[in-house]
C-alpha cells in the first residue's frame, strides 16, 4: 500500500519514511505541494500525509487540491504546537486525522493504519449499500404473476413516500424481503433498517427491546442500552409479526410514531426520533381489533396503506422462476438444471410455508443431490431411512383398524383424523413424546395438529389455532 509524504523538511520525510516502511508501506516523498500534487496524480496513493507550513501550495491548500482530485483519499495533517489552530481547521475541512511533530515512528505507523483501516471499512460499506440497493430494484424480485407484480408496483411507489406500510399475508411469502425493498429503493437507504421480530421475544422483553432501557432499569441491566426505534434513526423500523405486540406496549409505540419521542425503559430523558415504519404480519389485525388485543388506534396507524402479499399456491406462475433463482443462488455456477417434470410437480404443490418452504425443498435436494438435472422423484424436503415393506397380514389388519374409524354415514377425515389423534393422546395419558412416537410423526407435528383441530388435556382451555 502506497503513502505519499509531503513535507519541506527533509528530515522529516526520511524519517516518516522510513518508519512506515518498516511498517511495511510503500513511501512517496514530496519536497513541496505542487511536488504532492504531481506524485498524486501519477502515482495513485492510498494516502497522503502532508505538513501543513509548505512555501507557495502549503498543506491545507494541497489537501483542499487532492480531494478534489480523489474526494476519497485520506489525508492526515502533520503539524507543531505551535500552529495547532491550523490541524484543527483542516480537520473541520475533512482532514482524517492529524500528527504533532516531533513526530513518534511507532504512534504514526498505528494512526495511518487506523485511517486507513476506517476508510477500508467506509469503503466496504459503501459497496454493501451499493450492493443491497441493486438487490432490491424491482425486477430483481421474481415477480410473473400478476398479482406479484402489482404488489411489486405498489411497493416501488410506496419506496419513494414515508408512509407507514403494512404488510399481510401467510408466513414465508415473502413480506421481509419487501420491507426491506421499501427501506433499500427509498430516500432513507443511506440509513439503518432495523428488523425486530415481535413474537421472538417474551412480552416482558419486548418494551425494552423496542424502546431500550436505562442502567439498573430491571434486573440484569447492568449498562444502558439504546433499543430498535432509537437505533433505526433516520433509517426504518420493520416490526415483523407486529400482531404480537403486548396490548400494554402498544399506547407507548402510538406515542412514539405520532409524537417521535419516547423514553427508554427506567429514564425519565425524552428522546426524539426520526423513523419510517414498516410492519408485517401474518394475522388478522382487524379481528384482533375486535376481540379487543390489539389498539384500533395504533392499527390505523400502522395501516396507513396496508399491501397483501399473495401466498404462493394463488401464484403458480411463481414457483418455477422462484425455484429456478434459489437454485442458481444456492448453486452457484455450477447449479443443476430443473426437469420439467420437477417444474410441473413443484407447480402442483400447495406450499403452506410458501417461498419459505420452496427455498428450503431446493436447499435439501441440493444438498442430497448427486450429479444431472433434477427430476421430481428427487425433489426431497426430508431425509427418512428406509423402511421394510409390511407384511401382507399387517396391511389388512390396519384397513380393518381403519375401517372401524368410519361410522357408517361416513365422516370427513378432519374428524377421522382427530379421533385418531385424541385416541393416541389418551392410551399414552396425554403424553405428547408418546402419543409422537406411537403415531410415528414428530412431536411438533402432533403439536400443530393438536392445535389445528382445538384438542386440549380434560381442563385445559384451548388456544387459537390463529
Amino acid at each position: 500500500m502506497r503513502i505519499l509524504i509531503a513535507d519541506d523538511d527533509e528530515d522529516v520525510r526520511r524519517y516518516a519514511g522510513r518508519a512506515l516502511e518498516a511498517a511495511g508501506y510503500e513511501v512517496l516523498a514530496a519536497a513541496s505541494g505542487e511536488e504532492a500534487l504531481g506524485q498524486l496524480q501519477r502515482f495513485d496513493p492510498a494516502l497522503l500525509l502532508t505538513d501543513v507550513c509548505m512555501e507557495r501550495l502549503d498543506g491545507l491548500g494541497l489537501m483542499a487540491e487532492a480531494r478534489r482530485l480523489r474526494p476519497e483519499l485520506p489525508v492526515v495533517i502533520m503539524t507543531t504546537y505551535a500552529s495547532i489552530d491550523s490541524a484543527v481547521e483542516a480537520m473541520r475541512l475533512g482532514a482524517a486525522d492529524y500528527l504533532t511533530k516531533p513526530l513518534n515512528a511507532e504512534g504514526l505507523a498505528l494512526r495511518v493504519a487506523a485511517v486507513l483501516r476506517l476508510r477500508s471499512l467506509e469503503s466496504e460499506n459503501r459497496w454493501l449499500r451499493r450492493e443491497l440497493v441493486g438487490a432490491f430494484r424491482p425486477e430483481c424480485i421474481v415477480a410473473v404473476s400478476p398479482g406479484m407484480r402489482r404488489v411489486v408496483e405498489v411497493i416501488e411507489k410506496l419506496a419513494r413516500s414515508e408512509a407507514s406500510v403494512l404488510l399481510t399475508g401467510e408466513s414465508g411469502t415473502g413480506k421481509d424481503l419487501l420491507a426491506r425493498a421499501l427501506h433499500f429503493r427509498g430516500p432513507r437507504a443511506g440509513g439503518p433498517f432495523v428488523a425486530l421480530n415481535c413474537a421472538a421475544l417474551p412480552a416482558g422483553l419486548v418494551e425494552s427491546e423496542l424502546f431500550g432501557h436505562a442502567k439498573g432499569a430491571f434486573t440484569g441491566a447492568v449498562a444502558e442500552r439504546p433499543g430498535k426505534l432509537e437505533q433505526a434513526h433516520t433509517g426504518t423500523l420493520f416490526l415483523d409479526e407486529v400482531g404480537e405486540l403486548p396490548l400494554e406496549t402498544q399506547p407507548k409505540l402510538l406515542r412514539a410514531l405520532e409524537t417521535r419521542l419516547f423514553e427508554r425503559v427506567g429514564d425519565n430523558q425524552t428522546r426524539r426520533v426520526d423513523v419510517r415504519l414498516v410492519s408485517a404480519t401474518n394475522r388478522d389485525l382487524r379481528e384482533l381489533v375486535r376481540q379487543g388485543r390489539f389498539r384500533e388506534d395504533l392499527y390505523f396507524r400502522l395501516a396507513v396503506v396496508p399491501v397483501a402479499v399473495p401466498a404462493l399456491r394463488e401464484r403458480p406462475e411463481d414457483v418455477g422462476p422462484l425455484a429456478r433463482y434459489f437454485m442458481a443462488r444456492m448453486g452457484g455456477a455450477d447449479a443443476p438444471e430443473l426437469s420439467d417434470d420437477a417444474l410441473a410437480d413443484l407447480e402442483r404443490r400447495p406450499w403452506p410455508g410458501n417461498a419459505r418452504e420452496l427455498a428450503n425443498l431446493i436447499e435439501c435436494t441440493l444438498a442430497l443431490h448427486e450429479g444431472g438435472s433434477i427430476h421430481a422423484e428427487d425433489l426431497r424436503s426430508e431425509v427418512s431411512a428406509p423402511s421394510a415393506a409390511p407384511e401382507p397380514a399387517s396391511l389388512s389388519a390396519g384397513a380393518a383398524a381403519a375401517r372401524g374409524l368410519i361410522p357408517p354415514g361416513g365422516a370427513s377425515l378432519d374428524t377421522i383424523v382427530r379421533d385418531v389423534l385424541v385416541a393416541a393422546l389418551e392410551q399414552c395419558g396425554w403424553n405428547q413424546s408418546a402419543a409422537a412416537r406411537l403415531l410415528r410423526i414428530p412431536r411438533h407435528v402432533l403439536q400443530y395438529r393438536m392445535m389445528k383441530y382445538r384438542i386440549v388435556p380434560p381442563g385445559a382451555v384451548a388456544r387459537d389455532p390463529s
